[in-house]
């Protein structure tokens, strides 16, 4: 990257702006290295003012490169691993002088530390958060960094199938979450129900209802696209009971009405499930435990990135935040059971008037290292694994793998295929 394209950038935690002074204090120097080399890496731009200009100094780049390697090997343990770039007398915006550039890998093995002192050496840790190189000083922030996960980010899509009748009662199947819509159409009137399952013809060459545009989707393919955040909620209220400590201060209650709820869909909002069924269904003083501060988020039916989902967010300021997206495609409901599913753990469900729907949840989650000490960095991750382990009890796939006499159906699978060829 130019230098010039380089200082219309703010400084953040893998750019720092240092006037050419602090090039000659070594502590800060080796400080510098051990902050940028125990976070992503980034550069440190010396002969530049704090507002991004060209601070008009002389800089002896034989002198300072030789100063800084040694600094890099000798007080920093393991040694940080930089190259240098300078530039003589360079003219930015009518400003002009020397600018001397450290750009810092990312330590890839244990994490980097200052070493202080003669025979009685100290190590102190540091890490860039932010525009700041701050000090690790708490035994919970520094099992972090050992932990060598320092700004964990995740991603996985998670695929839910599951099994109701074509008059939405009950069916069984695994796994058992997504049957929370049971609950849900338990508290319908006979007339809703009907009004659910109206036009849910099939068309003779798909084996699964069929329609062209999302606004000629059948109701009830809308009404689980919607509901299907409610019924993550709900599903983790009652798992996380023996998950989530419930005598640690730390954890508070957060209940449905907490939430923002950002509603862009309709069905919830007609006459099918009016707000009394709703709090029925999720229970008038269910909640959540969560890290204190934490805030909630429920989307109905549309999103900014695409219109063709929901989400669940659980957030806290600079320090994480998980979403539960929920992706169905048009034709997300089939007659039947679902796809590859298992028939002799149910035999009931080999029926035509069972309907199944499949989709997926994407669950993704971003924890930054916090910008100020963070006493409480372990119940955060905690609360991430927690979330983790709680949404791949809805993974199809998973199911499938582990359930009993797994050979046995791929082989019966594999034989009735043959015999579709055949015919």
């Amino acid at each position: 990257m130019e230098l010039e394209s380089i200082l219309d950038d703010e400084e953040n935690h893998r750019l720092e702006f240092k006037q050419q002074e602090a090039l000659t204090d070594n502590h800060s120097v080796a400080k510098q290295l051990v902050s940028f080399g125990n976070r992503e890496g980034g550069s440190i731009i010396y002969g530049i003012t704090d507002e991004g200009e060209i601070e008009g100094a002389t800089i002896d780049e034989d002198l300072h490169s030789v100063i800084v390697s040694s600094l890099a090997r000798t007080k920093c343990d393991p040694p940080v691993q930089f190259k240098h770039r300078y530039y003589s007398d360079i003219e930015i915006d009518g400003n002009k002088g020397d600018v001397f550039i450290l750009d810092v890998e990312p330590g890839l093995s244990s994490p980097h530390a200052l070493i202080k002192g003669g025979e009685g050496q100290t190590r102190e840790y540091y890490i860039r958060t932010g525009s700041e190189s701050r000090p690790i000083k708490t035994s919970q922030e520094i099992d972090q960094l050992f932990s060598r996960d320092i700004d964990p980010e995740f991603s996985r899509r998670i695929h839910v199938q599951s099994s109701f009748t074509e008059s939405l009662s009950t069916a069984e199947s695994t796994p058992q979450i997504p049957n929370l819509f049971s609950t849900v159409f338990g508290l319908l009137s006979e007339e809703d129900k009907e009004i659910l399952t109206e036009n849910l013809e099939l068309r003779e060459d798909l084996p699964r209802p069929y329609f062209e545009e999302e606004e000629d989707s059948p109701i009830l393919v809308k009404l689980i696209k919607e509901l299907m955040p409610f019924v993550l909620w709900h599903g983790f209220v009652y798992w996380q009971s023996d998950k989530i400590p419930s005598r640690d201060p730390y954890f508070e209650r957060l209940e449905l009405k907490d939430f923002k709820i950002d509603h862009d869909g309709d069905i919830l909002d007609s006459v099918l499930l009016d707000e009394s069924q709703l709090t029925q269904f999720i229970g008038e003083r269910s909640a959540i435990r969560v890290p204190q501060g934490t805030e909630g988020t429920i989307s109905c039916g549309t999103d900014d990135e695409d219109n063709k989902r929901s989400y669940l967010s659980l957030e806290k300021q600079d320090h994480f935040d998980i979403r539960f997206y929920c992706q169905y495609p048009m034709n997300a409901l089939r007659q039947g059971t679902p796809g590859r599913y298992p028939g002799y753990l149910a035999p009931d469900l080999n029926s035509d008037n069972i309907l199944s729907f499949q989709g997926s949840i994407v669950v993704t989650g971003d924890f930054a290292f916090p910008d100020s000490e963070d006493p409480q960095i372990t119940n955060h991750v905690m609360f991430k694994d927690a979330l983790i382990e709680f949404s791949e009890l809805y993974d199809w796939d998973t199911f499938l793998d582990e359930c009993a006499n797994k050979a046995i159906y791929d082989i019966q699978r594999s034989v009735e295929e043959l015999q579709r060829e055949l015919l």
